[in-house]
């Protein structure tokens, strides 16, 4: 999943994944912003 996100150059990894990506949710990972997908829907409404 991160790999892919390297891929593709994203700027943020939009996961579910508790068991793997918890301990990163909020940081960024070699520039991509690691979140879940309700802080996702959060942030996106307080920018628009």
């Amino acid at each position: 999943m991160l790999a892919g996100a390297f891929a593709a150059e994203a700027t943020h990894l939009i996961t579910g994944d508790l068991r793997h990506f918890v301990r990163y949710f909020g940081r960024q990972i070699q520039g991509i912003l690691v979140l879940a997908p309700a802080d996702y829907i959060l942030a996106s409404r307080r920018t628009s």
